[in-house]
């Protein structure tokens, strides 16, 4: 049974057309004379049936599959000083856009500064990058015109080593079955998905709110239905999830309401994660070009030469074309500042990517619409200032309590703390280490000791300091 019918079987009384048809036809032949009444009545069951088989024949129509554009092939790390080099093979689709993620931020696939490279061969390519030792989080993006985006999660601690995949897997995306009530998102891949295997598919709906925001709602594999929604997921060779909308649910977002399909592979090698979204409009009302801007990111609080990518997002039915401004004015594409755009026939996409981070950067920043009608979003204040953070627990003695922090900011930086209670009573702060990030940041390790008298209070107040600003705290303990 395919998966449009399984569907179909949740939302009808679930029995075969087909046989169902023969086994009242052969019940009707063999009826005796006497029986007119029953035979009279199953024969309007068998015209229904014929008539619900002629219906369904011509209203179901066939799933459409759509490729995610990338498959993985092969990948080498290999550590040198103080970068670690990534290099990833893909077969990759030529309509594919390819990014690097590095610590959330867009690199481009050609970018001098953290030695990206793309090396062609026959029937695959070739990606680079130099990522510093110091980053968190790495990832190689693909997206195409049809909304399927392919991610893959590189493991940036692992120990050096080289992946060939021997059976490259390629998956596809479908969202089908999609009416007022109900609608069904799907994957198949090849080879096929093992339900014994740790993989898992989630959703995510976009809907906007009233001031004209797109909100996003996150439903994972393991959430407990409501009211207003149900999602079963099954798990076999395919992926499939259904939703159930509720009254109420329909009514909020009859002509805003996007659809998001999951689907995340763990490896558990150098290469963490394998992931797969697609993107598509249930809304049961559509008007056209209707659009709303997405604030999914959170304020960014950079340092002095780090990379920093800020965002513009839209989603909606054509949405305009969409840049960044910052206090009001355009940004302007200079030495350290690289400006890039996308768009889809449901998104568009705009970024702002600075390396390094200097003052220039600081400023209110938007995301505009540049449509029939400029619509103006405002995002965030972003300052250049240090950052803290907690370290150790408290260590009690007779005589004192002594607290770890971690401050990091622009080198020079320093930090005081004082009584919450009493703004004139400093406590001592000793540098225990100080480490440089960069050629313009560093980190302190600082422990700030307490007298027993004041043990009364459960928090300081602290502020750190560097040329850029100030950041002010409170530290519990």
């Amino acid at each position: 049974m395919n998966l449009s019918v399984c569907l179909l079987c949740c939302l009808l009384p679930c029995f075969g057309l087909i046989s169902g048809y023969q086994s009242v036809f052969e019940e009707v032949q063999g009826l005796k004379n006497g029986q007119k009444e029953i035979k009279s009545l199953l024969l309007e069951v068998l015209k229904e049936l014929k008539d619900t088989n002629r219906t369904d024949s011509t209203a179901v129509q066939p799933m459409k599959w759509y490729e995610g554009g990338s498959s993985l092939l092969s990948v080498r790390r290999a550590t040198s000083g103080d970068f670690i080099r990534f290099e990833v093979e893909l077969s990759v689709s030529p309509k594919e856009e390819v990014y690097w993620i590095l610590d959330y931020n867009i690199v481009e696939v050609m970018d001098i500064e953290f030695g990206t490279s793309i090396t062609r061969r026959n029937n695959s390519t070739l990606y680079a990058i130099n990522a510093p030792v110091s980053s968190e989080f790495l990832m190689i993006t693909t997206i195409n015109p049809e909304n399927v985006i392919v991610r893959y999660q590189l493991d940036i601690k692992a120990v050096d080593a080289n992946l060939t995949i021997s059976d490259p897997r390629s998956c596809q995306a479908s969202i089908h079955d999609v009416n007022s009530t109900y609608a069904g998102a799907y994957y198949r891949c090849t080879p096929d998905l093992d339900s014994r295997d740790f993989w898992f598919q989630d959703i995510g709906l976009y809907r906007k709110s009233e001031d004209g925001e797109v909100e996003y709602k996150h439903i994972s594999g393991t959430q407990d239905s409501n009211p207003y929604l149900n999602v079963t997921f099954e798990r076999n060779s395919t992926s499939s999830a259904t939703l159930v909308f509720g009254k109420e649910f329909v009514d909020r977002t009859k002509t805003f309401l996007f659809l998001l399909s999951l689907l995340t592979m763990e490896t558990n090698t150098i290469v963490k994660s394998i992931s797969y979204a697609y993107f598509k409009d249930i809304s049961p009302v559509k008007n056209d070009d209707e659009y709303g801007f997405m604030d999914s990111h959170q304020k960014p609080e950079p340092l002095e030469g780090e990379l920093l990518t800020v965002y513009c997002e839209a989603i909606g039915r054509h949405p305009p074309p969409v840049k960044l401004e910052r206090n009001g004015k355009a940004i302007s594409e200079v030495d350290g500042v690289s400006i890039k755009h996308s768009r889809t026939n449901l998104s568009s996409f705009s970024y702002v990517t600075f390396h390094p981070v200097t003052k220039n950067a600081e400023g209110s920043y938007s995301c505009v619409g540049d449509g029939d009608v400029k619509k103006v979003f405002p995002l965030f204040k972003i300052e250049l200032k240090p950052r803290v953070h907690y370290g150790s627990q408290p260590v009690f003695n007779e005589t004192d309590m002594s607290n770890r922090l971690v401050v990091e900011g622009s080198k020079g930086v320093t930090i005081k703390c004082w009584n919450p209670y009493d703004s004139s009573e400093f406590f001592p702060v000793e540098t225990l280490e100080k480490t440089p990030l960069s050629e313009w940041t560093e980190r302190l390790e600082v422990e700030i000791s307490t007298p027993v008298e004041e043990r009364f209070f459960n928090y300081l107040d602290c502020e750190a300091t560097d040329k850029n600003g100030k950041y002010r705290t409170q530290h519990y303990f």
